[in-house]
């Protein structure tokens, strides 16, 4: 390891130790990249059921790739219930569930035994499928 390599693993540290699992990754890693190491290492398959993103989260977990991800579903406007119903068929684990709202929403990320929301608050559709997507993924990333 040269001298620069040494300063570099120890300026990591100090970040990862004071950021904790706000750093989920370093240099080409992604997201969905994360995600899916983590829920393969637990043998587990990711799904999602989108209103609100409009298959955001799905593009972005697809374009890693991997047998992880089982797939998932996009309904427009579809609230949790409808979403759960029509991801049902979809053998995962995980699921990601974006439901619509009309104001103040809020992403869901199930794993065996537990079930976590995140709220998210937006001005325009736009921002809410932005923001919604970064939200599904990193409390994916969190959960698993």
């Amino acid at each position: 390891m040269t001298a620069r390599d040494a300063r570099i693993a120890a300026t990591e540290e100090q970040v990862r130790a004071r950021l904790g699992q706000r750093v989920w990754g370093v240099d080409r890693e992604t997201l969905a990249g994360v995600i899916g190491r983590a829920a393969a290492a637990r043998g587990w398959r990711v799904a999602t059921a989108e209103a609100l993103t409009g298959g955001e989260v799905a593009r972005a977990l697809s374009e890693d790739g991997g047998p992880w991800y089982a797939g998932g579903v996009v309904l427009p406007r579809a609230r949790l219930p409808e979403l759960m119903a029509a991801v049902a068929a979809l053998d995962a684990e995980v699921l990601i569930l974006t439901p619509h709202a009309d104001e103040n929403a809020a992403v869901t990320v199930r794993t065996p035994g537990r079930e976590e929301s995140a709220p998210l608050r937006y001005a325009s559709p736009a921002e809410a499928r932005r923001r919604g997507t970064l939200a599904a993924l990193d409390l994916a990333r969190r959960r698993i």
